[in-house]
């Protein structure tokens, strides 16, 4: 199979109580990202959001995106992928539009739910589209739990679901899901154990009206930076209302004014009091009914305001979202792998914005910079240390007073927004352990019925100067909860299904000097192979009607198969899909489960060297049939041979089969 959300996360804290996230920002230190957004587009979406409240929700996320840097794609779902938009740079407001254009273009009218599948599409997406340099998400919205019509079409989902989820816990892509429960029949357990695997969030949402203010709260989220409660005001009896605010020293590349309520225009005041011109506010001005984003690019520093007008008496509710391009980095002057009881060691901080160092005092001076180190043999913090400016930079001097390792990290405080910098070790008297072999590799053989874990015994793959017994605890793990477990020195790995994972185990001694042993496994599932042997003696068994079967079911097909799915009655655009089958009876709908929306559930088997056959318990019609308007079970296909069948007399569907 060819490698396979936005998100929304949700409304007002007033509506869905306050939670904790996890927050991403870019390794460059950016609020910059990859999104896969993947939208759920089966035919319930016509009940659950019959007025396409999703899309203006959407449309607000993006807006509200930097006008450039950001890589963005999507997958539109059913039972099969039926859009997909690779990741690419967004580089100005039409960009923008044409995500959202592909996000509608496919119109729920009918089809299952198969969310499996869309992860799988979504994390291939990221695996072979993304900007490497900056951190990835992936963000779900649907108002069901995957659907399907056939226990066969079911695994499959649920085999592309933990493939999806198991890569995107590897591969350090969070999920994010909201579910639209409009009807009351979603089952929200699916969309929170994604969310949960992987380090994302899950929020059910009751009605689609509630999806209006999902942006702000998405965008903060996702791009660390404070969303304050928005400030409600009226509207002046002169049809005016002025909403002051500040632009920093440093680090916001835009400003987002939002503003819910009626309007009917909005003017904007420069700190130099000059007023911007009205097409440069009104060409970067988003409006809905009851709904107004302003986009300010590469403000000014200091005071601004915004001039809303409106009906005199009208209620307003203001909120304020910055685009932040600021982070912190610490250095060691000097570092070695092992200090000495004692030491002086100096470390560096210093700002980023706007991919370059920042050395202006006045910034250093203005904004609050700590460094926060544990000690790691106690597990206990140290005293923070202010910074201070010095040539260019943040510095502070930490006296090296016991034989343990430090462990810490530079935070910068700047007004309401908080980075943090990359680890800091430092390792005193002691050299941490020695890993002797990165990565480790090896082999878990699925064999039905029978006990599939593997025992590694850490000890053999690290080593320490000083201590025989080092402490072990797992780090990370693209497995399910519970597949990994540790217990003195010895990791047990059952996985619970057949997909490659990677696990990483931290090593420790007992000054706290840490080192990391990386598992990649690989997984086989032979529990087929097994039930194909065992189904083969069983038909030897059978007799000579057997041996014929197994005979035919082994012959090798001489072509590849292609595959296109039409149907003149919807409108429905299907992808052609080129397989290359070796031997055996391949389903159709194994093959393009597309072929299912036309009615077709025939299986193909090569015949000889030259022909194929097509066979369905259920009649079809055929255009190289002797009479194309009776029916048949069975047809013969010749190398480099083209035909058409259909479930209807009339081929306005069906699939058009090329052999080649």
């Amino acid at each position: 199979m060819k490698k396979r959300i936005f998100a929304f996360i949700v409304t007002a804290l007033v509506i869905f109580g306050c939670f904790s996230p996890m927050v991403n920002v870019s390794a460059d230190g950016t609020a910059k990202h990859n999104f896969v957004i993947v939208l759920d587009a089966s035919g319930s979406m016509n009940q659950t959001d019959p007025s396409g409240l999703r899309y203006d929700a959407l449309q607000q996320f993006l807006f509200n995106l930097n006008d450039s840097g950001d890589y963005v794609g999507d997958v539109v779902f059913t039972q099969t992928i039926d859009n997909q938009l690779d990741l690419f740079e967004i580089q100005n407001r039409g960009d923008k539009d044409k995500v959202l254009d592909n996000l509608k273009s496919i119109v729920p009218a009918k089809g299952d739910t198969n969310i499996g599948l869309a992860l799988a599409a979504a994390t291939d997406m990221l695996d072979s589209k993304r900007n490497t340099s900056l951190d990835s998400v992936i963000v779900l919205l649907s108002d069901g739990n995957t659907d399907l019509n056939s226990q066969s079409a079911l695994d499959e989902s649920a085999y592309y679901k933990e493939y999806g989820i198991n890569h995107a816990k590897s591969e350090k892509y969070p999920i994010y899901c909201i579910g639209l429960n409009a009807n009351g029949k979603m089952n929200g357990a699916e969309l929170r154990d994604i969310a949960d695997s992987t380090g994302g969030q899950f929020v059910e949402v009751s009605k689609a009206s509630d999806l209006s203010k999902v942006a702000e709260m998405f965008h903060s989220l996702i791009n660390n930076t404070p969303l304050a409660s928005p400030d409600k005001a009226v509207i002046g009896n002169d049809g005016l209302l002025e909403k002051k605010f500040d632009v920093p020293d440093v680090g916001i590349e835009e400003v987002n004014i939002i503003i819910r309520g009626n309007t009917s225009s909005i003017e904007i005041i420069q700190p130099d009091g000059s007023k911007m011109p009205q097409n440069d506010v009104d060409s970067n001005t988003l409006k809905q009914p009851g709904y107004t984003n302003v986009k300010l690019i590469k403000p000014a520093r200091g005071e601004w305001s915004a001039i809303i007008h409106g009906d005199p008496g009208s209620q307003v509710e203001i909120s304020m979202i910055s685009n932040v391009d600021l982070s912190i980095r610490a250095e060691i002057e000097s570092p070695r792998q092992v200090y000495k009881k004692g030491d002086i060691v100096r470390i560096n901080a210093i700002i980023e914005s706007k991919g370059s160092d920042v050395s202006d005092q006045n910034i250093y001076d203005s904004n609050n910079i700590v460094l926060k180190l544990k000690d790691n043999k106690t597990n206990q913090d140290e005293p923070p240390v202010t910074m201070q400016f010095q040539n260019g930079k943040a510095v502070a001097d930490v006296t090296l007073s016991k034989t343990t390792t430090y462990e810490g990290f530079v935070e910068l405080t700047a007004g309401n927004i908080t980075r943090e910098s990359g680890q800091i070790t430092l390792n005193v008297d002691n050299m941490p352990p020695e890993v002797l072999l990165d990565p480790i590799e090896d082999e878990i053989v699925l064999w039905p019925f029978k006990d599939n874990s593997k025992t590694f015994d850490l000890s053999q793959y690290v080593k320490d100067d000083n201590d025989t017994v080092l402490k072990y605890t797992l780090d990370s793990c693209s497995y399910r909860d519970g597949d990994v477990t540790l217990d003195n020195g010895m990791m047990k790995v059952n996985p619970s299904v057949a997909v490659n994972g990677t696990i990483t185990v931290m090593a420790a001694d007992s000054q706290g000097a840490q080192s990391p042993i990386n598992f990649k496994i690989n997984v086989v599932n032979v529990g087929l192979i097994t039930i194909i042997i065992i189904g083969i003696i069983i038909l030897i068994v059978l007799g000579i009607f057997a041996f014929f079967a197994i005979k035919v079911a082994r012959m090798k097909y001489y072509g590849k198969l292609m595959i296109e799915i039409f149907d003149k009655n919807s409108g429905m655009q299907y992808n052609r899909q080129i397989h290359e089958p070796y031997r055996g009876k391949q389903p159709i709908r194994n093959l393009d489960m597309s072929a299912m929306d036309v009615g077709l559930e025939g299986v193909f088997s090569p015949k000889n060297t030259a022909y194929i056959t097509y066979e369905s318990k259920r009649p079809f019609y055929c255009t190289t049939s002797p009479d194309r308007s009776v029916p048949v079970k069975k047809i013969d296909i010749a190398l480099g041979m083209t035909v058409t069948i259909s479930d209807s007399e009339d081929f306005l569907s069906g699939a058009n089969i090329t052999y080649m």
